[in-house]
């Protein structure tokens, strides 16, 4: 679903990201690991057409998106949840899943998708988003990202700063998600029981080049992880 091959990115002539190839199947998961400063969201945001390309090709579904803007690579089927989040404060939270759903035909049956998993959700949808809690807000970016049943759902950090229900719930709505619309999953993560709890496969990323890569099910993950991240 998600290939990039000797991917570089970064911001005007600044380099971050070298010569990294990847791939996330149709119906994966992998999550991408790595210290803070390591490349990992401007990996992202180059996949997605905000951070520059800098040779190197991204492929989703087959297509090639490399000189794709970010509206054109949207319209494939991809969902992107940023790490800076992009609710609407002073919109109820209703309103807010109704941006991520205008193209969806009949759209409480979609929201009613989305927010399965979420119920505190669907007890505030007239609340402004501004008064919820961080918890709450990442699980409405979560559910706005779901809501047009997305083939490829694209992840920064989303447990971050997540208390351990919380954290849970989240993760238990991905992989509901993917059992039901078979929908591949790219995240990025700091949180390792986080990230290997919903990923099929891991990567780490150091110093903008992947270092490792695994079976996220293999008992010695942690271990192999760790290593990288107290270097």
């Amino acid at each position: 679903m998600l290939t990039c091959d000797r991917l570089g990115a970064g911001y005007g002539k600044v380099q971050i990201v070298w010569d990294l190839s990847l791939r996330v199947g149709p119906g994966e998961c992998v999550a991408l690991v790595g210290k803070n400063g390591m490349g990992k969201s401007t990996l992202l945001k180059a996949i997605m057409g905000v951070a520059t390309r800098q040779g190197g090709t991204v492929s989703i579904a087959e297509r090639d998106v490399s000189a794709a803007r970010t509206h054109e690579i949207v319209r494939l089927g991809v969902a992107y949840v940023a790490q800076d989040e992009a609710s609407f404060e002073d919109m109820t939270v209703d309103e807010n899943l109704r941006l991520g759903a205008l193209r969806v035909p009949d759209y409480a049956r979609a929201r009613d998708a989305a927010i399965a998993g979420f119920p505190i959700l669907g007890e505030r949808l007239g609340q402004r988003v501004g008064t919820l809690s961080g918890g709450q807000r990442k699980m409405l970016l979560v559910a706005r990202a779901l809501i047009a049943s997305p083939k490829l759902v694209i992840l920064d950090e989303v447990s971050e700063g997540l208390q351990p229900s919380v954290r849970d719930a989240l993760a238990e709505r991905l992989l509901d998600y993917r059992r039901t619309s078979a929908a591949s999953i790219f995240i990025v993560e700091q949180n390792l029981q986080f990230a290997l709890r919903v990923a099929d496969r891991f990567a780490v990323l150091n110093g903008g080049r992947i270092v490792e890569e695994g079976d996220a099910a293999d008992a010695q993950a942690p271990a192999l992880i760790e290593r990288h991240m107290t270097l």
